[in-house]
């Protein structure tokens, strides 16, 4: 598996760090809600990006390590898969999935299992 950048992992095609990208995503979201302000139902994808990289800040200031799987999924200490968007996750090699409340609570109750 090769190491991908943040960006190249959440599909993202502005430069720069976590927070300059969320800013980016969250004017694009801005926009699409304001092209879709007469519509109602259509889909934000910046919205959902914003979540994405949520999850990743939330998981850099945890102590795991974080490598790629596919889109919108991570590998948690290289034993754990993790989706991004819904904060639900299962063990690699197993099909059964499980809900999170959010990254830290997955890490420190499953992962590092310190309780809550």
């Amino acid at each position: 598996m090769t190491k991908m950048s943040i960006q190249e992992l959440l599909g993202i095609d502005h430069p720069g760090d976590l927070d300059e990208v969320y800013e980016a995503v969250k004017k694009d979201s801005e926009a699409c809600e304001k092209r879709n302000y007469d519509k109602l139902q259509y889909s934000n994808p910046y919205r959902k990006q914003m979540v994405r990289i949520r999850a990743i800040q939330q998981f850099k200031k945890l102590p795991v390590h974080l490598s790629e799987y596919g889109p919108g999924l991570v590998i948690v200490n290289h034993k754990y898969i993790y989706a991004l968007q819904t904060g639900q996750w299962r063990v690699q090699g197993k099909n059964k999935w499980y809900r999170s409340r959010d990254p830290e609570q997955f890490v420190y109750k499953y992962v590092l299992k310190r309780g809550n």
